[in-house]
């Protein structure tokens, strides 16, 4: 079951999801195009601000 057929079962119409799901995907793609037109990191910025508490293993 998708969540969106728990959406359907709960009440929600068709039509109202469809506008969701297109604002969504304007969203991402505005974010999107934003990153794409965005300069890449410096090399000294590259490692700023990452971190990680080694609570989750890396899994392929």
């Amino acid at each position: 079951v998708t969540y969106r057929e728990r959406l359907l079962k709960m009440g929600f119409n068709d039509p109202t999801l469809k506008d969701v799901e297109d604002e969504v995907h304007r969203k991402v793609d505005a974010a999107t195009a934003t990153a794409k037109a965005s300069p890449l990191p410096s090399i000294a910025d590259i490692e700023k601000n990452v971190w990680a508490d080694g609570g989750a293993a890396w899994r392929n």
